[in-house]
């Protein structure tokens, strides 16, 4: 094998290599998690009776759900 079929073939390796990472393997999403800002917002409509109506506006419960489902697990940086 000559040096310049080897050239050829890895410069087609490459491409290729670079062509799969690119297509077939999947997308992240590193902040794909709802702003915390929202957290704010959930909390007044539970307290309010909109949202998580089992807490009849019981702050203490709105603050518990409000925590369990935004707060543990929103994004600080949106």
């Amino acid at each position: 094998m000559t040096r310049q079929t080897r050239v050829r073939l890895c410069l087609a390796l490459f491409i290729f290599a670079a062509t799969v990472g690119l297509t077939v393997l999947p997308a992240h999403n590193a902040y794909a998690l709802p702003c915390c800002g929202a957290c704010d917002g959930a909390y007044e409509n539970c307290v309010a009776g909109i949202i998580y109506t089992w807490c009849g506006g019981d702050p203490a419960c709105c603050d518990t759900e409000v925590w369990n489902r935004c707060w543990s697990h929103c994004n600080p940086y949106c």
